[in-house]
């Protein structure tokens, strides 16, 4: 009577287990995220889901037979998905009804362990009464330890809960969970419900799959990590090179919002070029994605070039138009200071490009260099045509304000000359969508 009642306390113990570890499971794996207010009335749900099944579980399990123990723990696990069908309902984003069926892939997790728990006993030829204290001394260590994971969080769950509500799996990432959740589970019922002989060997091959299962789940959770921080990183940097450009331009009283329009030009030359399947082997979403970035940072070298020039109220004479000419460079020195301490990074790339290379001109008449057609990178093929149409449109101290289509009609007669012919035309093309731009920045 003791052994039967031992092992019914250590089944009821395993199942309360099972539960939880499902809910943390899921949490922690598949980053399931919910606001505090829900977060409150799931964790009651649960409480209330895991004292009533310990109750039910004993005394079902003292007058019926251990199969009721079973189904009483399948019954527990369906009822996790409580906590996933009120999230759907009440609309939280992204909420996924398919979550419904991750508690009962996660049983599969549940029955590799349980394999390998309740056949050491076996293996060690216990007796039923010691089998039975080795089984509730095992559970009740485990929800001990959960316990104390909940209470004394370690520092990767501290971080994850910090951030869980901005981090989400990639497609990919979620692929591989869900595999290797559903290979545990195959393996729970292959060893269990199918009646598979457990020895040596199948408790060897079921501990084996359930550690690389857990090892790949880590690596993908690690890489998810490294991901998230990355993502903040660029974000940082790129607010960094914003604040910088805004800095520099802040100088220059004739140049408000030029940084951000330059961008935008930039963006859309690039889309209608390959739109126009022009360039396409470059001209990829990272590429593109790039330039737009890099591309307030083409005027940084201005930070060299004195008040007296950069804002005088007249057209520059010969010396000072040779000091203005600097900045290119000046640019490109700055920038590459900046990539020697972070490393090579695509859109540093391109900016020290567009920085030192956009004054360039097809027929090699620009400067610093004097380059010609394809020895000017595109990106400052495209920077040079979005840089002088908003100088022409722009209101500078030594002019005033040029009409929109007088710009784009200087664009036109310079192009093979001072411009790039696709990078023009494309420019051209997209005369309605830079209108459009320019008439909601007016507003």
């Amino acid at each position: 009577m003791l052994s039967q009642g031992m092992y019914i306390f250590s089944e009821a113990l395993s199942e309360i287990f099972c539960v939880l570890l499902s809910i943390y499971l899921k949490r922690i794996v598949f980053l399931e995220y919910y606001p505090p207010k829900q977060m409150k009335i799931i964790k009651k749900m649960i409480l209330v889901c895991a004292v009533g099944f310990f109750v039910i579980d004993i005394i079902m399990g003292m007058n019926i037979s251990s199969i009721c123990t079973d189904i009483c723990g399948y019954s527990a696990i369906v009822l996790l998905c409580i906590p996933i069908i009120y999230s759907s309902a009440v609309g939280r984003k992204r909420a996924k009804w398919l979550a419904v069926i991750m508690p009962i892939v996660f049983y599969g997790y549940w029955l590799s362990f349980q394999i390998f728990v309740e056949t050491i006993p076996k293996v060690l030829h216990m007796t039923e009464l010691g089998t039975a204290i080795y089984s509730t001394i095992v559970y009740a260590a485990l929800l001990i330890l959960i316990a104390l994971g909940y209470y004394k969080k370690p520092k990767f769950i501290q971080n994850l809960e910090r951030d869980i509500g901005r981090r989400r799996l990639k497609p990919s990432e979620e692929i591989i969970i869900w595999l290797f959740a559903f290979w545990q589970l195959y393996n729970g019922f292959l060893m269990i419900w199918l009646g598979v002989n457990i020895d040596i060997f199948s408790i060897s091959y079921c501990m084996t799959s359930f550690v690389c299962t857990i090892a790949v789940i880590l690596l993908v959770l690690d890489s998810n990590y490294r991901t998230y921080y990355h993502k903040q990183n660029m974000d940082l940097q790129k607010s960094l090179i914003t604040t910088m450009a805004d800095m520099v331009e802040n100088r220059d009283e004739n140049t408000g919002g030029h940084i951000q329009r330059t961008a935008k030009y930039v963006e859309i030359i690039a889309k209608k070029l390959r739109s126009q399947n022009k360039f396409t082997k470059i001209l990829t979403d990272k590429y593109i994605e790039d330039m737009v970035i890099a591309a307030p940072l083409h005027d940084v070298g201005k930070i060299h070039i004195s008040d007296a020039v950069l804002n005088k109220p007249a057209k520059l004479d010969d010396a000072e138009f040779n000091t203005m000419k600097t900045h290119a460079q000046a640019g490109a020195v700055i920038i590459n200071k900046v990539e020697a301490s972070v490393g090579e990074l695509q859109y540093l790339v391109l900016a020290k490009q567009m920085a030192e290379f956009h004054h360039e001109r097809i027929d090699g008449k620009g400067y610093p260099h004097g380059l010609t057609g394809s020895e000017i990178p595109l990106c400052a093929k495209i920077l040079a045509v979005a840089d002088v149409f908003d100088a022409l449109i722009s209101k500078r101290c030594y002019k005033p304000a040029m009409p929109i289509e007088q710009a784009f009609a200087i664009i036109r007669e310079e192009t093979g000359t001072h411009f790039d012919v696709d990078v023009a035309n494309a420019f051209l093309d997209s005369k309605d969508e830079i209108e459009r731009y320019l008439s909601e920045c007016m507003e």
